[in-house]
């Protein structure tokens, strides 16, 4: 089963994203270093999810020393994945027959955020962090994603 997500939200995301006000890092959703924040694409939409009291403040992490920041919702605490209360509010999740929740997309469990790719994937799908962190897609080339198939 396939939703778009919300729409003021993704236009939210792809603002942020091509707005030139968030600096863009790899491997976790916020990460402090030499003072400066970075952000993968999904940590700007979890500080956007922030910014509208979806989730609260997101916490140093005691794990990287203070460098990374968790993001908690209802669900759950997370420095590398998207929590499932910003997926929800995003509209990346899809509720399933059995009353679960899942991807809006066919792919990988626990991967709200799957795309068509052919980059370096047999399957044809890849994840919005694996085109953040392994591909090399600026902000704007995600935001074209994110435009194009959500």
């Amino acid at each position: 089963m396939f939703t778009k997500m919300n729409p003021e939200i993704k236009q939210l995301w792809l603002n942020a994203l091509r707005g030139g006000e968030y600096e863009q890092g790899h491997g976790y959703l916020r990460r402090n270093k030499a003072e400066q924040d970075s952000f993968c694409c999904l940590g700007v939409l979890c500080d956007l999810a922030e910014q509208a009291g979806v989730i609260g403040e997101p916490e140093e992490s005691d794990w990287s020393g203070g460098e990374t920041y968790i993001y908690r919702d209802d669900y759950e605490g997370e420095e590398t994945i998207l929590p499932e209360g910003v997926a929800r509010w995003a509209g990346l999740l899809v509720e399933r027959e059995d009353g679960s929740f899942g991807p809006n997309k066919a792919g990988r469990m626990n991967d709200y955020v799957v795309v068509e790719s052919d980059y370096g994937t047999e399957e044809g799908y890849l994840t919005l962090w694996e085109l953040n962190d392994s591909a090399g897609h600026t902000f704007a080339d995600l935001a074209n994603v994110i435009e194009e198939q959500f």
